[in-house]
């Protein structure tokens, strides 16, 4: 099986979920079956006790994708997708109840991780100039590019206590069928590591509060 011909966008309008998938299916006589419904279904933010309780945080709905409480415990940054599937990073501060957007207008953002200081986050940007950014919560809209691995299949997960590195998880271009983790040096020179590079899927990488565990999601044992 080999793809040919330059690709050719199909005239029809699906909603976008979490993560811009579109809910379809192609027969073998090339009809496509596709869902209709809302574009973007809006939800809102709430805090879950140990005990499964929920409390609202706020009422306001949103078409949130993705959440981080800030190691301050005070803010909380999201993911919000816009009618066109586009992701921007917004801050809401839970003592004033104010939500404002962080990252620039244009690029779309994904998945992010807090930086310990929590004066930075470091985030996944599809599109045009794919890679994992630094983001500076301070309203300026600033971001600093800190890795651009060779595929798009990449994702933030934590950065070391001293700030020093950042973890993350990628697919695997030489076996491509594997999800591996590298640490990636944030200011300092030198190449991101591979950390226990195997046949097997390695994801979710998070350090300890003392820098000096890295705790990690694997199946090397057949199971995960």
């Amino acid at each position: 099986l080999e793809l040919a011909g330059p690709p050719r966008q199909i005239p029809f309008q699906a909603p976008l979920r979490s993560r811009r998938f579109v809910n379809l299916v192609a027969a073998a006589d090339g009809t496509i079956v596709y869902e209709i419904g809302p574009q973007l279904p809006e939800s809102h933010l709430v805090w879950l006790d140990r005990g499964g309780k929920e409390t609202t945080v706020s009422d306001q709905a949103h078409g949130f994708d993705y959440a981080r409480v800030s190691p301050t415990g005070d803010r909380i940054a999201e993911v919000i997708n816009g009618p066109d599937g586009t992701g921007r990073i917004w801050m809401y501060d839970v003592s004033r109840g104010q939500l404002s957007p962080i990252s620039p207008l244009g690029p779309s953002y994904r998945s992010f991780t807090w930086a310990p200081d929590g004066r930075s986050l470091f985030a996944l940007r599809t599109g045009d100039a794919p890679g994992i950014y630094r983001i500076a919560v301070d309203g300026g809209f600033t971001e600093t590019l800190v890795h651009a691995p060779k595929t798009p299949w990449v994702a933030p997960h934590s950065v070391s206590p001293d700030g020093r590195f950042l973890a993350v998880t990628l697919w695997s271009l030489d076996t491509d069928k594997d999800w591996d983790i590298q640490i990636v040096p944030v200011d300092g020179p030198g190449p991101p590591v591979y950390f226990g590079k195997e046949s097997a899927n390695e994801m979710f990488p998070v350090f300890s509060p003392d820098g000096q565990w890295l705790a990690y999601s694997s199946d090397r044992s057949g199971k995960e």
